[in-house]
């Protein structure tokens, strides 16, 4: 199961009501760390399942903190803050834990 076009268009419309630019045919973060490619959205599954997708790389993203140097440090946060903005996002939009995303 895939997001039915409703969905989508809900999940843009609010991601772009928090900073998020179209550009062609793809959707941006405010940092520019993540972008969505509208035609690639039915291979994400679900919101529930891309929430999960990004879960992961929020994981994978704390985990890299430690080891990344202090000039690597300003990339490291506009990387965090893109990825916890999606997943409230999708928490709002999907129902999910909107408090959890960022800790």
């Amino acid at each position: 199961m895939s997001m039915t076009a409703e969905e989508l268009a809900v999940l843009v419309t609010s991601l772009e009501a928090l900073g998020w630019q179209r550009e062609e045919e793809r959707i941006v973060a405010p940092h520019g760390t993540i972008w969505l490619h509208y035609k690639d959205m039915p291979s994400f599954g679900t919101g529930h399942q891309l929430r999960e997708t990004m879960c992961g790389r929020l994981e994978r993203i704390r985990l890299n903190r430690e080891i990344a140097s202090e000039g690597e440090q300003e990339d490291w946060q506009r990387s965090f803050d893109d990825t916890v903005g999606l997943i409230q996002c999708l928490d709002r939009v999907f129902g999910g834990p909107v408090s959890s995303a960022g800790r």
